[in-house]
């Protein structure tokens, strides 16, 4: 009964792999129910695809907020809080979607999602899942994280290009599988007497303000 966010963070092959939308919704909850069958866990993973899988064929940041709307409501002006460790998908999968329709690219994504600190090493993936969606990766970065793989972990990634990656394109969109029944969100309450502080915005143009606070003194 997880609603931890490691079912949104291993989700995004899904959307690669099926060619309508239909299929992906369907997969991302069976990658989800062994470990995270929680409301929010299993809508972690829907969402996450969804977005991913609508990136890939329609690149479109209004369509993200639009998908990121139908499942955190109101996600663009949350104040998120950084250096915060918080596991659930209720409180990264949002996250990253406002990092991705704030960012200017990749690897600007990538930055911020790990430049907020907390649950880094999710935020990145499930951040990058979505970032590469709409921009790509940079070939410099892609061939040296490529250069960390060992030999059986390159070759995965090679044969699925090789087998997969090609369906994306053909992909077409039909009506909507029934939505998902969740609960209300579960919501960790931050610890007491944390002080909250905005922080300035980066210099960088953003489509939107950005909304981070911080426990920092």
């Amino acid at each position: 009964n997880s609603y931890g966010n490691g079912s949104a963070m291993r989700v995004s092959p899904v959307a690669w792999w099926y060619d309508s939308l239909e299929k992906v919704k369907r997969e991302a909850i069976r990658t989800a129910m062994p470990t995270h069958n929680h409301e929010e866990g299993i809508k972690g993973a829907v969402s996450v695809a969804h977005a991913v899988f609508d990136l890939l064929n329609r690149k479109d940041k209004d369509s993200l907020i639009s998908i990121g709307n139908e499942y955190y409501p109101d996600f663009l002006h949350h104040e998120y809080e950084e250096g915060r460790f918080d596991e659930t998908c209720q409180g990264v999968v949002p996250l990253c979607f406002y990092i991705v329709a704030n960012s200017t690219g990749f690897e600007d994504a990538i930055r911020n999602a790990i430049s907020l600190g907390g649950d880094s090493d999710t935020i990145a993936a499930i951040t990058g899942s979505l970032a590469e969606a709409y921009y790509g990766i940079p070939e410099d970065l892609k061939e040296t994280a490529l250069s960390y793989l060992d030999e059986r972990l390159l070759n995965i990634t090679e044969r699925f290009e090789d087998k997969y990656l090609s369906i994306a394109s053909a992909a077409t969109f039909p009506a909507p599988i029934a939505e998902i029944t969740v609960a209300a969100p579960v919501t960790a309450s931050p610890p007491a007497n944390t002080p909250l502080r905005d922080v300035t915005p980066s210099s960088s143009a953003t489509t939107h303000p950005r909304r981070f606070v911080s426990s920092a003194s």
